[in-house]
């Protein structure tokens, strides 16, 4: 149980950091956006910025999940209780991963078709 802790927490951390770093480049693509607006350029930044959200979504949920696991360590005389809540947080987190993955390919796919729009809309303009 100790490893599998230690694991989500590994997990947590690296989504986390992933997570910011990637919100960060999100951040510096909208201020290339407003410094110089094009509409195509705004579909970077909106993208970048879903791919941070579901990084933090998909650790936070892993962090919780683990800490659950962990109570079953350092706790006595509740171990199926909380045995049925940890399996309830890693049933929650992998239900967050499933909607918030669905939520981030929908994004990606209205920004793709819209790209394709504005693409064709501009050579159909010139």
């Amino acid at each position: 149980m100790e490893r599998l802790y230690r694991s989500m927490r590994s997990t947590y951390n690296y989504f986390r950091t992933t997570g910011i770093i990637v919100g960060l480049v999100a951040v510096m693509l909208m201020a290339d956006y407003f410094r110089e607006p094009k509409q195509a350029r705004l579909l970077a930044p909106i993208a970048t910025l879903a791919a941070a959200l579901f990084l933090l979504v998909i650790g936070n949920s892993t962090r919780k999940a683990g800490m659950s696991f962990h109570r079953l360590l350092t706790t006595s005389g509740q171990d199926m209780t909380n045995l049925m809540a940890a399996l309830d947080k890693l049933h929650d987190m992998y239900a967050r991963v499933n909607l918030v993955a669905t939520i981030y390919t929908a994004v990606l796919g209205v920004a793709i078709a819209a790209r394709i729009i504005l693409g064709i809309v501009a050579a159909n303009n010139a």
